[in-house]
């Protein structure tokens, strides 16, 4: 039983790689380009209850025919560094997919052809902000005589253009960052400020600092958090950390300490956010900054090691200014050799 399950597998596996190969074969006949640009990005800037046409032309270099799947879905970033463009699933459309209509999704092409298409883009009232889409296409390989049923069928590879979206004039948006706070019982803040947390590990002892950066408003924005961790007793740790935002997107920032701190902990967080307006070259973005800071009292081994040393070293200083004094007090009661010696007057006796 096992060596047919085995042989089934292997099967299977080489049909996926005939058919995954196939599919790269023909996706590198066809392209889909924009009517208006040359970039991968395609940058609108609209209002609410007004349409918008989106025109692409598609082409078959090949000699055969083909058929392409078209698809307008939802875009991201990459989570990571780098955060690059991206698209989400084939079935996300929430924020952009939903609102592009009136298109083909397939499209038959002989060979040397090229095809202009069109797709109609219309957000409703209210949905003023920024919003990333992308247009993704496919070929399928559907035997002629066929219907074709979308849900039946799983792309596995895809090629993609992005839309960048503005719905709303842009001086009329609002936009705006802010630190969560962290004021439930579980976070187990040691700091006063409920907008910087300060933990210790449990696996190392070593102090932690978290911040939560949630962007609040209908634009993405560059964010730049700048933290500066410090004690009295020339301690100092910094640490920069850089993010793109989406629109209501938060992102938990977490530095733990290397080494621990003495005494006390002085935690300074500068935060500076600039909006992201892809496309717009007559606005120039408003840089805004806030700061929060946060101090606690640390009490362990290496505190109390620090207070005990400091008390000695005030001590032996007390001690030698006391001896110091007491010495030269001495000094000054002793009279040299060479000093004249004057006779003390002898007051009379009166009868």
């Amino acid at each position: 039983m096992k060596k047919y399950l085995g042989s089934f597998l292997f099967l299977l596996f080489v049909c996926w790689c005939y058919f995954a190969s196939v599919q790269a074969s023909s996706l590198k006949d066809v392209s889909l380009e924009y009517c208006d640009t040359t970039n991968s990005t395609l940058n609108y800037i609209i209002n609410p209850e007004v349409q918008t046409g989106i025109c692409y032309i598609l082409k078959n270099v090949s000699n055969e025919p083909v058929i392409m799947k078209i698809n307008f879905i939802d875009g991201t970033f990459t989570n990571d560094k780098r955060q690059n463009k991206a698209c989400l699933d084939e079935s996300t459309k929430e924020n952009f997919g939903q609102y592009v209509t009136q298109y083909s999704d397939i499209v038959t092409l002989t060979g040397g052809e090229s095809k202009i298409e069109n797709a109609k883009l219309l957000y409703p009232k209210w949905m003023d902000g920024q919003y990333h889409g992308c247009i993704t296409y496919s070929v399928v390989d559907m035997p002629v005589g066929e219907t074709w049923v979308s849900s039946n069928f799983t792309i596995l590879m895809r090629k993609a253009k992005f839309i960048d979206v503005l719905v709303g004039h842009p001086e009329d948006l609002i936009w705006s960052v802010w630190l969560k706070d962290f004021s439930t019982p579980w976070s187990k803040n040691l700091s006063p400020n409920s907008k910087i947390r300060i933990y210790q590990d449990p696996g190392d002892n070593k102090y932690v600092i978290e911040i939560t950066v949630q962007n609040i408003w209908w634009v993405e924005e560059n964010i730049v958090i700048t933290g500066v961790v410090s004690n009295f007793l020339t301690y100092k740790n910094t640490f920069v950390e850089t993010r793109r935002l989406l629109k209501w997107q938060e992102f938990i920032i977490t530095k733990k300490l290397d080494e621990i701190p003495n005494f006390n902990l002085h935690v300074d967080i500068q935060l500076s956010y600039t909006p992201v307006i892809p496309g717009i070259t007559d606005i120039a973005p408003k840089t805004t900054s806030f700061h929060e800071s946060a101090s606690i009292f640390i009490i362990n081994i290496i505190t109390i090691a620090t207070v005990i040393w400091i008390l000695l070293v005030v001590l032996i200083i007390v001690l030698l200014i006391r001896s110091t004094r007491r010495k030269r007090k001495q000094e000054s009661q002793v009279i040299p050799w060479w000093a004249p010696i004057v006779p003390t007057p002898i007051t009379p006796l009166q009868s």
